[in-house]
């Protein structure tokens, strides 16, 4: 396991919470803040990573889910990030806690941490 494992974070949804998660995105510092598409989850949140790392998309360009979540780990890898945070992960359903958990894998970050209060 790495020494800085990738972190999964909750924010509550507030304005001054909003402000504070989005004020840690920061790719030079390998913190990468994601902002899921509202929804049932599932394999949209490798693309909301990818476009986190600012990767971007035709709207109208089909892709294959399993692609998204290939590269995503790839550019996760490839960018070194050292902390992962989704905004409102707690509301996330478990087909998104499943691909994060692969990504990370994927991405050799060793895991998932959930920080209390954060």
């Amino acid at each position: 396991m790495r020494s800085n494992p990738v972190q999964i974070a909750h924010a509550v949804p507030t304005m001054a919470s909003t402000a504070a998660v989005n004020g840690r995105h920061d790719l030079g510092n390998r913190v990468i803040v994601v902002h899921p598409t509202p929804g049932h989850g599932g394999e949209g949140i490798a693309r909301d990573v990818l476009q986190a790392l600012g990767k971007q998309f035709r709207d109208r360009t089909p892709r294959d889910p399993l692609r998204l979540q290939m590269l995503a780990g790839i550019w996760l890898r490839a960018e070194l990030t050292r902390e992962l945070v989704i905004a409102g992960a707690d509301g996330r359903p478990t087909s998104d806690w499943r691909i994060l958990r692969n990504l990370c894998d994927e991405s050799d970050h060793g895991g998932l941490r959930h920080p209390r209060g954060g």
